[in-house]
């Protein structure tokens, strides 16, 4: 049983979307403020260094709330949490995102609303994918009651977990932005917790095309009729051996404007250096320039080998989910299976 539900009895938490419209970057930069080693590896330096400067309760107001929480009794967090989530179930919730273990957070969200929508019918549970990452999520789906699951709501709800698996993947989601292209049914071999095993690809859903996505009805579900439910049904057909996987290709103007943001801040470092070295301090234009230009060129170098760390580490830590031939890896298991 998840932690919020041994301490609320036989009633589940009031549950919201806390991503609607796709904002999750929201959560995760409010997030960010209080935990700044968010996203980053356990094992790394810099969560180390991150997680000892969170530690200086004097300089972060808000971790004064942090604290060993025992799974048996209630924390004061705890305790502030279901009273807010009893009065405004929108601020509940960003405090416990913000406050709780993300998995904990994750774990509690899941399951409140799959007691919620189980009051009002079926629920059925799906895996869907990024890559290497999987979430078992509820969808609300019954095939002999046309009146629950529709193709709006079922979308709604998918993207909704979509966010949250974006916001589960760290920091590098922020900076490493990427567009979701196609939404693929795949075979599960094999789940256990945290694990799932893949089999082939089983088809694409058609979800309306925009450019070279085709994604449109998914990414704004009004589009769709509101009675329509056969894209629900296709995608629910076998949720214990099917699984749904977000296959997605590198966002290159947004991963473009990221990649000049040093180069554009060094620019403007350059022109203010001089102007108040020589127009303040009376610097020789000569000094101030090659000064000037020296710690362009490092801010410069610096921000390039922080965004190939980034890159870098996603690739070889399971979070790559495609090349810039949008390739998933289904694409690829496919590729080496008819290569043998």
């Amino acid at each position: 049983m998840p932690y919020t539900h041994t301490h609320l009895g036989s009633n589940p938490p009031k549950v919201i979307n806390c991503f609607p419209k796709g904002k999750w970057r929201r959560a995760a930069l409010l997030r960010m403020m209080v935990h700044p080693e968010y996203g980053l590896s356990p094992l790394s330096f810099p969560y180390w260094l991150l997680e000892s400067i969170a530690s200086l309760r004097w300089k972060w107001p808000l971790n004064r709330i942090r604290s060993q929480r025992s799974r048996d009794a209630p924390s004061a967090d705890l305790e502030l949490f279901i009273a807010l989530n009893k009065s405004s179930p929108w601020l509940g919730w960003a405090f416990y995102l913000v406050n709780f273990p993300l998995e904990t957070f994750t774990q509690d969200y899941v399951q409140a609303w799959h007691d919620t929508l189980e009051t009002r019918g079926k629920v059925v549970m799906i895996n869907v994918l990024i890559g290497r990452n999987t979430l078992c999520v509820p969808i609300l789906f019954d095939p002999n009651n046309p009146d629950i699951g529709s193709d709006q709501e079922t979308f709604t709800m998918l993207r909704m977990w979509y966010c949250l698996m974006q916001l589960r993947r760290g920091f590098s989601e922020l900076i490493l932005p990427r567009r979701l292209v196609r939404i693929d049914q795949v075979e599960i071999l094999g789940s256990i917790p945290g694990t799932t095993t893949l089999g082939k690809r089983l088809k694409t859903f058609e979800l309306g095309r925009t450019g070279a996505t085709h994604v449109a009805n998914f990414e704004d579900p009004s589009r769709i009729h509101a009675g329509q439910r056969t894209q629900t049904a296709d995608m629910l057909d076998k949720p214990a051996v099917e699984g749904l996987e977000f296959v997605r290709a590198w966002d290159v103007g947004a991963v473009s404007m990221i990649s000049l943001t040093p180069l554009l801040f060094s620019l403007v470092f350059v022109a203010l250096w001089i102007r108040v070295c020589v127009g303040h301090f009376g610097v020789d234009v000569q000094v101030a320039t090659t000064t000037a230009f020296t710690v362009a060129v490092f801010v410069v170098t610096a921000g390039a080998l922080v965004i190939a760390l980034f890159a870098f580490l996603d690739s070889h830590m399971g979070s790559l989910d495609v090349d810039m031939g949008v390739r998933s890896e289904t694409d690829k298991r496919e590729e080496v299976v008819d290569g043998a």
